[in-house]
């Protein structure tokens, strides 16, 4: 009898052990499959801002070849058009990136980006035969785009997978991934 006590006993502690082994591994399992759902959300968030980055330098390029086209219309004003070059330089060095998103940064490049295409719109316009140059038009088109429809949904975009991120990281996860990510809906 005391053989069968033994037994079921030792019995018992060994399914517990095995249930303890289970439950670490599924507990392992799940920890890993977090950290890999972690850092797939803060890939696509880098990549969404890479992206952004990506069609925001095209819409300076696009300035600049604007610009260019403007000059070579006889009769353009070519001091304002240098000029205009300069100030598209200098505005986009001071486009921001993801450590320095504060609201008054971003507003502020988005207001000095916003006048420095309606400064370029304006010359266009005062410029004499420009209606003969379907590329100007097709250019003025692009900057519009890209600074009005673009912007607002690659900003969403980044937002959507920052957001995924910051919800998927806790306090242990914080510090070997960086923090969260900012987000430019809450800069309003």
């Amino acid at each position: 009898m005391k053989k069968y006590i033994l037994l079921i006993v030792l019995g018992i502690f060994i399914l517990q052990s095995c249930e303890q082994a289970k439950k670490k591994q599924a507990l392992k399992t799940e920890n890993t499959s977090n950290l890999n759902a972690i850092k797939m959300h803060k890939d696509s968030a880098a990549f969404a801002w890479k992206r952004m980055m990506l069609n925001d330098d095209q819409k300076f390029n696009n300035m600049i070849s604007l610009l260019d086209n403007i000059s070579y219309i006889p009769g353009s004003n070519e001091k304002e058009v240098k000029e205009l070059k300069l100030l598209v330089e200098k505005t986009w060095k001071t486009r921001y990136d993801s450590t320095q998103m504060t609201a008054a940064i971003v507003d502020g490049f988005d207001e000095k980006t916003s006048e420095l295409i309606g400064k370029i719109f304006t010359l266009a316009e005062k410029t004499k035969g420009i209606e003969k140059y379907a590329n100007v038009s097709t250019l003025q088109q692009e900057i519009f785009k890209a600074d009005n429809t673009n912007l607002m949904l690659d900003r969403a975009h980044y937002d959507k997978w920052a957001k995924n991120y910051n919800n998927l990281i806790t306090k242990e996860h914080t510090k070997s991934s960086g923090g969260s990510l900012p987000l430019f809906e809450s800069l309003n």
